[in-house]
């Protein structure tokens, strides 16, 4: 059986189809919500943050590590820019080792 990696590591190591994934196809996304009037809701991750100083809230400033919380970030970005009805969850990333 074959295992996938966690998206951080898959972004890495592919940037260009994680952009394409997690930044482009919600551009493409908020567009088609403005010409609906429709709200969009984008679950985002924690991964927006470098960890230094959590818990955070709505208004910390995000400093992403890695590529795949840039691209996250870029996304949230472009709905917030879109000036777009939108709700943005910041959902946490929690990692257990694998079982035997």
């Amino acid at each position: 059986m074959q295992q996938r990696q966690p998206m951080s590591i898959g972004a890495k190591s592919n940037r260009e189809e994680a952009w394409k994934i997690n930044v482009t196809a919600v551009e493409n996304l908020a567009e088609a919500s403005r010409k609906v009037s429709a709200q969009l809701i984008h679950v985002s991750t924690d991964y927006v943050f470098d960890g230094k100083n959590g818990p955070y809230d709505e208004i910390a400033r995000p400093n992403p590590l890695g590529y795949y919380g840039k691209t996250k970030l870029a996304s949230e970005n472009a709905i917030i820019s879109a000036a777009i009805q939108h709700t943005i969850v910041r959902a946490n990333v929690y990692m257990a080792a694998e079982s035997a």
